[in-house]
């Protein structure tokens, strides 16, 4: 008697211990479910912020210069600071030349000389954020393909950037704009999955 006493105590006692595994498990999805919620919410701001400080009149204008090959960089004598120089020469079409015109006018106060800090600022420091936002899982390279890839390619993927990038390189230090150069190299291979994903649809 007092045996089964014993194994329905016994009983009762690991009922009581599943369901609050059981339990224990339901909260540990819903905070789960709510800690996803919130990463979203915070990639989304991550994201939002980026967008705002990267879009802007200046940046849309180096990189426009840059897409039209119109930012050449310039290793000054002496070791002194490097710049860069607006060339406006390889641009064809009229209209869209006086566009620019009209945007270093007003924009730069007519200057066509870009000091390398800008670019920095302006450009590469946004492009090693989001490469620091992606190495540590901050940002998905999804989203930062969908926003940012054509930007990224047309900056890291031009010679005179490049140039620059690896004269700060000799001068500052191997892993300058290393992050940078990581998200370049990820965008272009999730880009090329892509492509490859498309085709066999």
């Amino acid at each position: 008697m007092y045996d089964l006493l014993s194994i329905l105590k016994n009983n009762l006692i690991l009922c009581r211990i599943d369901w609050t595994a059981v339990f224990t498990a339901a909260l540990a999805i819903i905070a789960l479910w709510q800690l996803r919620k919130i990463n979203r919410t915070s990639s989304g701001d991550f994201l939002l912020k980026l967008k705002n400080d990267l879009f802007n009149d200046k940046t849309t204008l180096l990189i426009q210069l840059i897409d039209y090959n119109s930012l050449q960089f310039i290793r000054s004598e002496n070791d002194q600071i490097p710049y860069f120089e607006i060339v406006l020469d390889f641009i064809t079409d009229d209209k869209i030349k006086n566009e620019i015109i009209r945007k270093i006018g007003k924009l730069r106060d007519g200057s066509y000389i870009i000091d390398a800090f800008e670019i920095d600022e302006y450009l590469l420091g946004h492009i090693e954020d989001l490469g620091i936002l992606a190495e540590n899982k901050i940002l998905n390279i999804s989203m930062i393909y969908e926003e940012f890839s054509w930007y990224i390619e047309t900056c890291l993927g031009n010679s005179h950037i490049k140039d620059y990038i690896d004269h700060q390189k000799k001068k500052e230090g191997w892993d300058i704009y290393d992050k940078a150069e990581y998200i370049f190299n990820k965008c272009k291979k999730f880009g090329e999955k892509k492509v490859k994903k498309k085709r066999l649809q």
